[in-house]
């Protein structure tokens, strides 16, 4: 091996022991640290990675060792060594010094093997040996606890239970122990961990272990300002001084060196790590190789506590979706008449654990039913809180009405029963209500289609109002009738005033409600929509059959139809039936 050049030594520092990183050239030049090394961290292989340690850690007449489980059987006879093995026989050599300390690194029951310092025949314990002991003793916990984490996480990830407090306090301890070695390692009086927030705008100061150093300036950074910050998540690292007053900015007093490390998990850059000395101290080979391997080696520790976090937010977020949906509107709806007379049936179906479809059936009273169909805009959670406000709103109304009468009507209509109220409901008005509460309650991107009505079923009629919802089919003997819309959206102005109709019914006639889930349903090969001919025709081949089997027909042909299409939406469809005398009698 070539005889190292004055520049390419290594001094001793305060401790008594130095680092000896692979990745010095023979002309000391810095070479770029081998990747192998950083996919040691990455890989959380802690065998591996406390060996490495090991070979730079360099002590005057003494060695640091790691001796997994699997070494303790192996012959280490140096006679069975032919003698031209030279490089094999010198490591044996070492391996015959006494060892006057060692600690043993388990995971759970299982030993993964011990940390041991040995030392040269004759030496005495001075304090450059204590000092590496201490290192040694800080490395073997660091492990453990490394070890210990690891174990947890995987536990999380198949279902076990695991204490998520105690989990994540680790996790503290842990990065506190990773700075601490890091400055042991290295000589500086003190190291500081920044953490990216999650818009990658700002810096927060979340650890700071040093040795008699004051008050870390700036805190909370804005990363428009924090130049050696957003320098260093650029280039990984950033240099500070205090030759000018923009860099003593940013370092604590009294401080004349600053060193910036990017921090990265497997998804990007999360935050800085700092290093701070009062000495004025250029960045060398030694640390800079494990400076950014303990950078990346906690970076790898805050990948797993991401992974924890996420873990538990999946858990905590389906089982908040599971109790939200049970708020939901059911799926299945069904309704008959008293007298038989109407026969109602359908189905509110959700992509996701929640939607944004609306579909209600009221009985008010024996001769009125409201409905209400609606869609709001949007997937799951935010179409399904749009939904929720207009139902809610829904109801409340509804129970005004039927308790206290209408809105500044109070006093003529309180003392009258509920079928003299509903005599002279307007939908048209309930609507406005809606359409005004959704103003004023949701932004301008949230709105929602529906459809609302009152059936009399004395007068045989249903009086209705549409605020921009897909058009209910009408089905009466041979006649087709799509009912007309009556305004905007509900949600986007809130001055707006609609309109209603009504329409007559006779025995036999049927009424299909639906949203776009179910028009708008297309076909994987031919790319064409269900649209509202194929809900009629489906409808027409069972009118004459009840509710139930006229909506089942139509789901069928829509399912039919869009079969093998991943992209699929809320879907809600209901069939009302008004019975003939025949079926009435059947039945």
């Amino acid at each position: 091996m070539p005889r190292r050049s004055a520049a390419d030594r290594r001094r001793v520092d305060a401790l008594g022991w130095s680092v000896v990183g692979p990745a010095l050239s023979q002309t000391g030049r810095f070479i770029q640290p081998d990747s192998n090394f950083m996919i040691v961290c990455v890989q959380d292989d802690v065998e591996i990675w406390l060996r490495r340690v090991c070979k730079q850690i360099e002590i005057p007449n003494a060695r640091l060792e790691f001796h997994s489980a699997a070494d303790s059987g192996r012959d280490q006879n140096l006679s069975h060594i032919p003698r031209h093995h030279f490089s094999h026989r010198k490591r044996l050599r070492e391996k015959t010094r006494p060892i006057v300390w060692e600690s043993s690194i388990c995971k759970g029951r299982q030993s993964l093997g011990k940390l041991c310092v040995r030392i040269d025949e004759g030496e005495t314990l001075n304090q450059g040996f204590l000092d590496a002991c201490q290192l040694a003793d800080t490395l073997s916990r660091m492990a453990a606890d490394y070890t210990e984490l690891k174990e947890s996480l995987q536990n999380l990830r198949q279902g076990e239970p695991s204490g998520t407090v105690d989990d994540l306090q680790q996790v503290n301890v842990l990065v506190e122990q990773t700075m601490k070695t890091a400055v042991k390692l290295t000589g500086y009086r003190g190291a500081a961990f920044f953490l990216l927030d999650e818009d990658g705008t700002s810096l927060r100061l979340k650890h700071y272990c040093h040795q008699g150093l004051e008050e870390l300036p700036h805190v909370e950074r804005d990363l428009r300002n924090a130049c050696f910050d957003r320098q260093a998540l650029i280039n990984d690292v950033s240099v500070c001084s205090s030759h000018s007053e923009q860099e003593r900015e940013w370092l604590p007093k009294y401080v004349t060196t600053g060193i910036c490390f990017k921090v990265a998990t497997s998804d990007g850059p999360v935050g800085t790590l700092w290093f701070f000395d009062r000495r004025f101290r250029t960045i060398n080979d030694r640390d800079y190789h494990v400076l950014q391997s303990i950078a990346v080696q906690l970076g790898t520790i805050l990948d797993r506590v991401i992974l924890f976090r996420q873990s538990a937010n999946h858990r905590r977020l389906k089982t908040e979706l599971r109790l939200a949906s049970a708020t939901q509107p059911a799926q299945l709806v069904e309704y008959q008449s008293p007298d038989q007379l109407i026969d109602c049936y359908g189905r509110c179906l959700s992509q996701f654990d929640l939607g944004g479809d609306l579909c209600e059936l009221i009985p008010l009273g024996q001769r009125y039913l409201f409905v209400v169909v609606g869609d709001a805009s949007g997937n799951s959670i935010p179409a399904a809180m749009v939904m929720t406000a207009v139902r809610g709103a829904v109801y409340a109304m509804i129970s005004e009405i039927e308790h206290s009468g209408f809105w500044g009507e109070r006093e003529k209509t309180a003392n009258l029963s509920i079928d003299e109220r509903l005599a002279s409901f307007q939908p048209c008005c309930f609507m406005e209500n809606l359409n005004r509460m959704l103003v004023n309650l949701t932004d301008a991107h949230q709105f929602m289609s529906a459809v609302c009505g009152l059936f009399d079923l004395q007068k045989m009629t249903f009086t209705f109002c549409n605020a921009g919802h897909p058009s209910p089919i009408h089905l009466s003997g041979k006649n087709l009738n799509y009912l007309p819309s009556h305004g905007l959206l509900l949600g986007i102005d809130g001055d707006i005033n609609y309109r209603q109709d009504t329409v007559s019914l006779s025995s036999g006639d049927v009424l299909v409600l639906y949203t776009d889930g179910v028009s708008e349903a297309m076909s994987r090969a031919t790319h064409r929509l269900f649209r509202q001919d194929g809900i009629a025709a489906a409808a027409r081949l069972s009118m004459h059959q009840n509710a139930e089997t006229i909506f089942q027909a139509i789901w069928n042909r829509m399912l039919a139809h869009s079969a093998g299409n991943r992209e699929s939406d809320d879907a809600t469809a209901l069939v009302i039936k008004m019975q003939s005398c025949w079926q009435l009698s059947q039945s």
